[in-house]
């Protein structure tokens, strides 16, 4: 076990609003379906914006997983 603990890389989270102003070469966004329409593609598009190669949305109630290459 501790030999593959060695091998593994560090990820972070944030929320989408604190991480306006940055940007990442790989973004991951999970939304679970609560909350408000307005509000959630506005999380969206501030999400994607932070991606610079790679984008991965994941929707709980739609069932959506889809990886897209920013650049």
């Amino acid at each position: 076990v501790r030999r593959r603990l060695t091998t593994a890389t560090y990820g972070y989270a944030l929320t989408t609003y604190k991480s306006q102003g940055s940007q990442w070469r790989n973004v991951v966004m999970y939304f679970s379906g609560s909350g408000r329409e307005g509000e959630w593609r506005r999380l969206l598009y501030t999400g994607m914006t932070r991606a610079t190669e790679q984008l991965t949305v994941i929707h709980r109630r739609l069932g959506l997983f889809r990886s897209k290459e920013v650049a």
